[in-house]
């Protein structure tokens, strides 16, 4: 019992150094491999903390209780921190943001920003369409396909959210571990399209930019048949669909990142929703030490990617913006 007390309290306390933990060497983009799952798990890590502790106090191990109570306490400071309230809603929408949600929506709302239990609530089964082409690439049959959520029984909210998955611009794909958010976004009436943009290196970030106008485009073009106001439609996404809803939402005319075909769109969106997505990439470079990297020679990684080239993150973020940031300052 003694070693399953320890494990328990070193895990915490291993995880909530993770966390805090900077390391300023070539690889040591590779701790985000280990803060992800330690901050997104960090209730699990501090009760693994706290069990240890009183593990440790029962049979007599003074070092595992210590260890468990450093780990729970540091885990539980981390949450409090994520899950304190904040003022951002005010400051954004002013004091009376509250009075513009209709009381029929602010009843499927969560009361704070914190529960003790995933909201099991049964919700209204949506109308799930899957696989809707949204554009072909001139010349091939390759398309651009997305799902479309609607409210059950027709009673929308006229506003439309359109998702873009995460994956580090190279992996993912719609429909990635979303249902129970698009079905919870759907009961509360809202039509959300989740859009399956091409990645890299099929394209580069100007290609991934452009998919996400041409869906804006697309759903403006069929607002009608969705029930959707073609003024109330928001995008977002979660780290790269994050990062290239920003893009396209505060540039949407922006010459270098709008296709020929759409320069005459309206491609204006009126929010934009970015769940952990980079916002400046030179700010990235110097956190995850990637400027480090430039210039050393590529590697080989194989041909199942289709080409050759540095196997470090930095290499796949060279790939993806077109050069290092003194090759190509501007994107």
């Amino acid at each position: 019992m003694i070693i399953l007390a320890t494990i328990l309290s070193g895990l915490s306390l291993f995880m909530s150094v993770v966390l805090i933990v900077h390391l300023r060497s070539p690889l040591g983009w590779l701790l985000l491999f280990l803060k992800l799952p330690a901050g997104a798990m960090s209730p699990f890590w501090a009760i693994t903390g706290a069990v240890g502790a009183v593990l440790g106090w029962l049979y007599g191990a003074p070092w595992v209780v210590l260890m468990g109570i450093l780990g729970a306490g540091m885990m539980s400071w981390y949450i409090w921190r994520c899950t304190r309230d904040h003022q951002g809603f005010e400051n954004a929408f002013g004091a009376g943001w509250k009075s513009l949600i209709s009381l029929e929506q602010a009843r499927h709302m969560l009361k704070r920003r914190w529960s003790p239990l995933l909201n099991m609530k049964a919700s209204p089964e949506p109308i799930w369409e899957r696989d809707v082409p949204i554009w072909t690439v001139p010349g091939t049959d390759r398309q651009v396909l997305c799902d479309i959520w609607r409210p059950a029984g027709g009673k929308t909210s006229s506003l439309a959210f359109i998702y873009f998955h995460g994956g580090a611009w190279f992996l993912g794909d719609k429909d990635d571990g979303t249902r129970p958010f698009f079905n919870h976004l759907a009961a509360q009436g809202h039509t959300v399209m989740d859009v399956a943009y091409r990645l890299c290196p099929e394209v580069d970030i100007y290609g991934m930019v452009a998919d996400v106008k041409r869906a804006v485009a697309w759903m403006k073009a069929n607002a009608d048949q969705y029930g959707v106001d073609p003024a109330k439609i928001v995008i977002g996404g979660g780290s790269a669909g994050g990062h290239i809803s920003l893009l396209a939402s505060y540039a949407p005319y922006h010459p270098a990142l709008t296709p020929d075909d759409l320069r005459s769109t309206d491609l204006s969106v009126c929010g934009v929703i970015s769940y952990y997505g980079p916002k400046d990439f030179s700010t990235f470079y110097q956190y995850m030490n990637l400027h480090q990297l430039e210039g050393r020679p590529p590697v080989p990684i194989g041909d199942d990617l289709g080409y050759t080239k540095n196997w470090r993150y930095g290499g796949r973020l060279d790939i993806l913006l077109g050069g290092w940031p003194d090759d190509a300052p501007d994107i």
